[in-house]
Formats: structure tokens, sequence, C-alpha cells
């Protein structure tokens, strides 16, 4: 499985700056938040 178009970093800033900072497939910014996510459904779901 692979998470395209994760945003690299997690600097603060305005919108312009979040939409346009540098993107990454499988950064683990979004591939932590998309497990924990996969947890918390399974656990509602047991």
């Amino acid at each position: 499985m692979s998470l395209p178009d994760i945003c690299i970093g997690t600097s603060a800033g305005d919108y312009e700056n979040n939409v346009t900072r540098p993107r990454s497939a499988n950064d683990l910014h979004g591939g932590g938040a998309f497990v924990m996510a996969c947890t918390a459904v399974h656990r509602l779901n047991a």
C-alpha cells in the first residue's frame, strides 16, 4: 500500500503555505496518522 501526496514536515503556516508544501509518498506524518485511524476503527468494530 502506498499513501501518496502527504505534505512533508509539520511546519505551521497560513493556508497558502500548507497547500504548496512539497509532497511525498509514504511520509511518516501521513503513514502514522493512517495507522492510528485504522487502529481506532478496528477498536470500534471489535
